[in-house]
């Protein structure tokens, strides 16, 4: 009931009750004729204020109201805000249309979710018994309002019907696909999604939509889980270990590079060397005098730094007599 119904109740009751005193004060030595008159009016106004009440229907924000004729679906359905329905014949049922959450847990009554439930039992593909906590985050498609009040009933047989019994057994047999040591990894991620993959098309056929599916915590045997964990470590350290040792590659691949490119550097400038006393060797053979030229220029400039450039395979000999005859006049 709307707290619109309760006001309008509350305000019948008080004109009604109020009326009837009033007049039967006033009245009381008149005509009993006049006073049944005044008692009648009052009892006629209460009743139009009751039906009144009975008419107006409030819808809040996030939900959807479904209008049913004596019980039967009419397909109308009531938006937020304030509907008038026709009073005993029409019943409005709602639905929440904002996010609701159902929750499993060891202790149930110390969860705020919205519907809570205990934990689910299974097993693991190697035989590992564990204890599985979920949250399931979901809400009811407005545009199937109808469809759900004809084929499912109420938000809590929704929950009931649809929500509770799929997600426990999903909860319950899609693990069992799983080894021990993946859902106390990284997979229990792929698990997760496995589940939300099986429930969302289940859920969206009976107009309820799949938010998200959270696989909170799986319970482990103490012995077990301390040995997956230590396992865990150890897969951790070799993880580690690995990706030293391609640091390790990837700085010895730098360095060959690096040498690599340096003796090829050097073959190059070798190269270049080779090439340029190529060439000069071939100027050489065309000018034989050039080392006489240049000894004759030294000499005639007083200069002692004279830069030899002997041909491949021969002896720097020079004709001195025929220097000094040539730079002497």
């Amino acid at each position: 009931m709307s707290i619109v119904f309760f006001i309008l109740m509350a305000l019948t009751l008080i004109f009604g009750v109020g009326a009837i005193i009033y007049n039967m004060s006033r009245y009381n030595d008149s005509d009993p004729k006049i006073k049944k008159q005044y008692i009648a009016a009052s009892l006629a106004a209460s009743f139009v204020l009751l039906i009144l009440a009975l008419s107006v229907v409030q819808v809040n924000a996030g939900h959807v109201g479904v209008v049913k004729n004596f019980g039967a679906v009419t397909g109308t359905k009531f938006e937020p805000g304030l509907h008038f329905k026709a009073p005993i014949m029409q019943t409005v049922e709602t639905y929440r249309t904002q996010q609701v959450i159902y929750e499993t847990s060891d202790t149930p009554d110390t969860s705020n979710a919205t519907f809570t439930d205990f934990s689910v039992d299974t097993m693991t593909e190697d035989g590992q018994r564990i204890k599985v906590r979920f949250t399931v985050v979901l809400h009811i498609d407005p545009t199937k309002a109808d469809w759900i009040a004809q084929n499912i009933g109420t938000e809590e047989d929704v929950i009931e019907k649809v929500v509770k019994a799929n997600a426990r057994s999903e909860a319950r047999n899609i693990p069992k696909s799983f080894k021990a040591s993946d859902l106390y990894g990284e997979n229990v991620y792929v698990c997760q999604a496995a589940i939300f993959k099986k429930l969302a098309p289940i859920f969206a056929d009976n107009g309820v939509i799949l938010d998200e599916f959270l696989l909170r915590d799986i319970g482990f045997d103490e012995n077990l889980a301390q040995a997956l964990e230590e396992k865990q470590i150890a897969l951790e350290k070799q993880v580690t270990a690995a990706r030293m040792v391609d640091v390790k590659t990837a700085e010895a691949d730098q360095l060959i590079a690096s040498a690599k490119g340096t003796a090829q550097a050097e073959i190059e400038k070798a190269r270049g060397q080779a090439e340029a006393i190529r060439v000069i060797n071939e100027q050489l053979a065309r000018a034989g005098y050039y080392n006489e030229y240049l000894l004759a220029k030294g000499i005639a400039e007083g200069t002692t730094d004279i830069q030899w450039v002997v041909p491949e395979g021969s002896m720097p000999i020079l004709d001195l007599a025929g220097v000094t005859n040539t730079a002497t006049p």
